[in-house]
């Protein structure tokens, strides 16, 4: 991500952003007040608890960002779609993404997709949601809602512990990226959408006549459908979300959401395996024509995840998979620390408590 200037301003407000009226929700229930609680509640020490975030079922999954190349201008060919399938749990997905329509800095209408940089957003507007107490329920149209209030600042601030430093008009771009391209998630055999929404549902920005009436007033997003869908029916698992944001690279990111997502009987005699392909095809990450190449991406993500200040995996073992002498496939072994094992026994423990709760409300 690009690095902030040190002379530029903490704008709250968005130049050339027309402020908008946010949708009026109807009241949550106590229910839905009850399922956000639940979600901004995690089972760990205090010192832990604040690294924790939530990794949602198939949205966190979906391969949606494109790679940084892919953001480049489309305009000449806006009909152009970000096309992927993905397996989940042993479910195979597709992935529809249309880029969105903004103006660039130079007042160019242009086309681009969601990148890395709005997947670091993304997930800081969720911890943001967590962690600060800004998220919000609620439902429009009889479907649930889920988003969070948060000032410009507050959002550069977050990014910036982590080294994504961000400049306000590049946060702004993000913003309405992740506002005006298309995402569609169906299941991969059949035509209709499970649903077909943009990254952030809805967003309110801050005018700068807004922020001089009322200094105190924030931006608003809702998140995708999914992501509130999955918080009523509590499919979503916590994990290390301030370890995951230090990641340098997006393939350790997903990595390490992927373990968090299916990895349930984590041991320290219970490595966990997977395979280059399934990587490739699931992440949408790897580009490199040649398997050494991808191979050598890989193993740096996994690198990554066993060097960093609370590291996933203590080792990992490699084993190429032949057609003759031909290096057709790589077999990855992994094996988990006892801090990630006691994170995921956590985890399963939190979710087998909500559902038992859920269960007795219902």
């Amino acid at each position: 991500m690009a690095e902030p200037r040190d002379d530029q301003p903490d704008d709250p407000s968005a130049d050339g952003v027309a402020g908008a009226a946010p949708p009026i929700l109807q009241s949550p229930t106590p229910l839905a007040r009850r399922q956000l609680s639940l979600f901004q509640t995690f089972y760990a020490s205090p010192p832990v608890r604040d690294r924790l975030s939530n990794v949602i079922d198939i949205w966190d999954a979906a391969p949606k960002y494109a790679t940084p190349c892919r953001r480049a201008d489309v305009t000449d060919c806006p009909a152009v779609f970000l096309e992927r399938t993905f397996s989940y749990k042993g479910t195979v997905f597709r992935v529809s993404v249309a880029p969105a329509l903004i103006r660039d800095g130079n007042g160019r209408n242009v086309y681009r997709f969601p990148t890395a940089r709005e997947e670091l957003i993304e997930d800081a507007l969720r911890k943001i949601a967590v962690q600060q107490q800004l998220g919000f329920v609620g439902s429009l149209e009889e479907q649930p809602i889920f988003g969070v209030r948060f000032s410009l600042g507050l959002l550069r601030r977050e990014l910036s512990r982590y080294g994504h430093g961000i400049r306000h008009a590049a946060l702004v771009e993000s913003l309405l990226i992740m506002s005006g391209c298309m995402v569609e998630i169906a299941y991969a055999h059949r035509r209709t959408a499970m649903h077909r929404n943009t990254i952030l549902s809805s967003l309110t920005a801050i005018s700068r006549e807004d922020y001089l009436r009322d200094p105190l007033t924030l931006w608003a997003a809702h998140f995708h459908p999914m992501v509130a869908s999955s918080i009523s029916a509590m499919a979503y698992r916590q994990y290390d979300y301030e370890v995951t944001m230090g990641y340098r690279s997006s393939l350790a990111r997903w990595l390490h959401k992927h373990l968090a997502a299916v990895y349930l009987n984590a041991g320290m005699t219970q490595p966990y395996k997977l395979l280059l392909s399934a990587i490739q095809e699931n992440s949408g990450l790897l580009n490199h024509a040649r398997v050494r190449d991808r191979g050598r991406e890989v193993e740096s993500a996994l690198k990554e995840l066993s060097n960093s200040a609370f590291p996933v995996i203590r080792s990992f073992e490699c084993q190429a998979v032949l057609d003759g002498r031909r290096i057709v496939d790589v077999g990855y072994t992994l094996n988990p620390t006892a801090e990630f094992v006691r994170q995921v026994v956590a985890a399963n423990r939190r979710q087998r408590d909500r559902k038992a709760g859920d269960e007795t409300v219902g």
